[in-house]
């Protein structure tokens, strides 16, 4: 829905995905708490204050996929 809105309103992005070969925005909706879920495991592996938010784009695959794991192990919880 954002890519498609993007591309209503913004010429230049409308053919990027033809220019590039790639969809390049890509949403993906969490489990609330997920974030804290995810700094509080960083910070008992002993992780510096500075680096234990994840990055919120461009992200590595491995915390991707722990976001995902984390979010997805909490889905019906309170």
């Amino acid at each position: 829905m954002i890519d498609h809105q993007l591309k209503t309103i913004d010429v230049d992005y409308r053919d990027i995905d033809k220019w590039l070969n790639l969809q390049p925005v890509r949403a993906t909706l969490l489990s609330a708490g997920t974030f804290q879920r995810y700094f509080e495991e960083k910070q008992k592996e002993g992780a510096d204050l500075a680096h234990l938010k994840p990055p919120h784009m461009n992200a590595s695959d491995a915390a991707i996929q722990r976001l995902l794991q984390l979010s997805h192990n909490t889905v019906g919880k309170v």
